[in-house]
């Protein structure tokens, strides 16, 4: 088969990829924001209002917000409209669009040889570099740089899932960055530039976002266009200075001062601006990516100052967390329901812990207690009453029974503890296994995607946490967690924080309990008979 029959039965079968429905969506929300963010006549609370329709949007917004990249500021920003004051429209859009990105591609099959982190490692190293190069010679669209630099390599792992086998063997032969695309049109008829800029209109992606997704490997050749028409230049300096920013004082045969010389001529950059950016790009990297949530290569964290940054970070996260449970202490002690110091409860966890869902469940009216009834027929139920995410707690009533395959975990609520199990769809009437999620776009290379119709709740793992939460020693309600999609477990600290909120509210519900025996009390004492 000649090259050209080849490059367009590839093209062919890209597109029966998107047609069988194999290729991974961008969410809505982020088409909402980039509406908001285009319309002159939005404000801050427009956005904030679209963030907020998405909880794991919405946590990862509010940790990047109270990172230490933004100084004083870290640790202190408790709302989205403050994250997008601090942050700006086009910095909050740019890391929504990275977000969505990220988690759609996750989807994508993995050829054994495909190294993810290594990929988003280099995807988030250009992009910063690139951030770095337009903040230093005044580009205006340097947030801009920043997102193309993050898609200018967004082709591989789509080539990687349609043709795994193929892809896979010509990984093995461990091609250099600047000869994989070579190594791709030979292997399989088209290479990972163009496969980018397919996708990216697929996508429809913004124009300007496209050129540097195909172009990112030379330079523009027309010196008269405007420098923020010319993104692509920067991707392409981005791209080769990498390696340099990754695994300092190296020089590789004076590559380095070639790149130097070429970024002074391209872009205006100075020779010094250069310099610092090799020596700290790495640690902003990292750091970045810890902000972003993504998981990079191992390699890149071997520099100490890079592990300053990752405390920054986690001192950032564990100050925003505390400001949770503050602000949750004080708004307690005005709460007037029991509903409405639960709500209290899923705001904190909704804006600071990213956890998949949080349900909180109460104790039936109806439910028989095991003194009343024979303890084969115990009815003990908890029905889904607040809550967010992958559980819905007005779907069907769903309760969690006391049955043989939740004994344990009554037990151990009843005793006040926590308990984590790994049988969320037998625990909670309602939610399926695993192997009950339908699947779709299964072909001979063995791609799948699940179905977003299929199921509300997208499980994608059993685990779960149940804290109790005790009035008078009676288990009156329990918060049922579920991990951030991806997750093998609740992260211990966010655990940890999430169980405070719960004392805190147990507290609060019989402190409102008290009052209202009080209330009850009085009345009868001076015989009037309460309205119902």
């Amino acid at each position: 088969m000649t090259k050209t029959k080849l490059h367009a039965a590839s093209r062919l079968k890209l597109d029966k990829f998107l047609d069988k429905g194999s290729l991974p969506s961008i969410p809505q929300v982020l088409f909402k924001i980039r509406e908001v963010t285009e319309d002159p006549k939005s404000g801050i609370a427009d956005l904030a209002n679209v963030i907020l329709t998405d909880h794991q949007l919405t946590t990862r917004i509010l940790r990047m917000a109270n990172s230490a990249y933004y100084g004083e500021y870290a640790g202190k920003v408790t709302r989205v409209t403050q994250a997008v004051t601090l942050m700006g429209f086009r910095s909050v859009r740019n890391a929504a669009l990275a977000l969505a990105i990220y988690s759609a591609v996750e989807r994508l099959s993995k050829c054994p040889g495909f190294d993810f982190p290594a990929f988003w490692t280099r995807s988030i190293g250009v992009g910063v570099i690139a951030k770095q190069l337009a903040l230093s010679t005044g580009l205006r669209s340097a947030e801009e740089a920043f997102i193309a630099g993050f898609l200018h390599n967004i082709g591989q792992p789509l080539l990687a899932a349609v043709f795994p086998q193929k892809y896979d063997e010509l990984l093995k032969k461990d091609p250099s960055p600047s000869a994989l695309a070579e190594f791709e049109d030979e292997a399989i008829g088209i290479n990972h530039l163009a496969a980018g800029g397919w996708l990216a209109r697929k996508w429809k992606l913004p124009k300007k976002l496209i050129a540097p997704i195909e172009q990112y490997d030379r330079h523009s050749h027309d010196n008269n266009e405007p420098a923020s028409e010319r993104l692509v230049d920067y991707i392409y300096i981005a791209s080769r200075l990498y390696s340099h920013v990754m695994i300092r004082n190296v020089d590789h045969g004076g590559t380095l001062t070639a790149i130097r010389s070429e970024a002074v001529r391209l872009l205006g950059a100075k020779p010094e601006s250069i310099d610092a950016l090799v020596e700290d790009g790495r640690a902003l990297i990292v750091e970045i990516a810890s902000e972003l949530n993504m998981q990079i290569s191992e390699g890149a964290q071997e520099n100490p100052l890079e592990s300053v940054a990752i405390l920054n970070s986690r001192l950032a996260l564990r100050e925003l967390q505390l400001s949770i449970i503050q602000g949750a202490t004080e708004s307690l002690l005005k709460v007037e329901s029991d509903e409405g110091a639960l709500s209290i409860v899923l705001d904190g966890a909704y804006r600071g812990l990213e956890l998949g869902s949080l349900v909180f469940f109460k104790k039936s009216e109806d439910s028989n207690s095991s003194e009343e009834t024979d303890n084969s027929e115990e009815t003990i139920e908890y029905i889904g009453m607040l809550g967010y995410g992958r559980i819905n707690p007005e779907r069907d009533q769903l309760a969690i029974k006391h049955s043989e395959l939740t004994t344990e975990l009554f037990e151990k609520l009843t005793s006040g503890n926590i308990y984590m199990g790994n049988s969320l769809s037998k625990a909670v009437a309602g939610v399926p296994n695993e192997s009950d999620l339908n699947t779709i776009g299964n072909d001979a290379e063995g791609t799948e995607e699940i179905d977003p119709d299929a199921t509300v709740y997208m499980v994608r793992n059993d685990k779960f946490v149940a804290i109790p939460l005790q009035v008078e020693g009676e288990l009156k309600y329990i918060a049922l967690a579920t991990p951030h999609a991806g997750k093998d477990n609740v992260d211990e600290q966010k655990l940890r924080t999430l169980s405070s909120l719960c004392s805190q509210v147990s507290i609060t519900l019989e402190r409102l309990e008290l009052r209202r025996q009080l209330a009850q009390h009085t009345l009868q004492r001076i015989n009037v008979t309460p309205l119902t």
